[in-house]
């Protein structure tokens, strides 16, 4: 169910261009794919960034989400705040509808005008209906560290597979498809 023609490791040299244009260098970069749904362990996520972030002050870190931050599911800004972080430290992935260009930033909210192509709110978060194509994915797993998949229940994520064919470490809950998706014995 997922192509390995369209998801693999990327150069180092498209890795480095790609951080470098997004402000990533020398950043350790923690990547979350999946809708805002409750089921899904956002808050539990930013607790653990934030633990990270405190007992490693000396690391460079982002939490990436590549969601959308509207409709069903959880604040992400809300939690973000009621966190303590740094919403610079919180990124997501934009996206135009018209145009397609994509980016790596911190959230500034929905249906804004482009700034590449200055279509008139266009530009937002991706969502299931709109965002990047499969090679700009691979891109994004491929800018980033480590993929979490962190959700109390469900079924095939596709993120852990994704992440694994991209060769990032993939951390996930010991639930159907995060077993599957770890080495024998080693937990989640």
């Amino acid at each position: 169910t997922v192509d390995p023609n369209e998801f693999h490791p990327i150069s180092e040299e498209r890795r480095n261009s790609l951080r470098k244009k997004f402000g990533l260098e020398d950043t350790f970069v923690f990547f979350k794919l999946g809708r805002s749904q409750l089921r899904k362990s956002f808050p539990n996520m930013m607790d653990g960034f934030k633990l990270f972030k405190e007992k490693n002050p000396h690391v460079k870190a982002k939490l990436l989400f590549h969601t959308f931050y509207g409709g069903e599911g959880w604040d992400l800004p809300k939690l973000v705040h009621d966190k303590g972080l740094d919403p610079n430290d919180v990124l997501t992935t934009y996206y135009c509808r018209n145009c397609k260009q994509w980016e790596i930033k911190p959230f500034s909210g929905l249906d804004q005008d482009c700034p590449h192509c200055k279509a008139q709110r266009t530009y937002s978060t991706c969502s299931i209906t709109h965002g990047v194509h499969e090679e700009d994915l691979c891109d994004i797993y491929g800018l980033s560290d480590l993929v979490m998949n962190l959700a109390t229940s469900g079924g095939y994520e596709y993120a852990v597979w994704q992440g694994k064919m991209c060769e990032k470490i993939v951390a996930t809950t010991e639930y159907s498809c995060g077993l599957d998706g770890c080495y024998e014995n080693s937990g989640g």
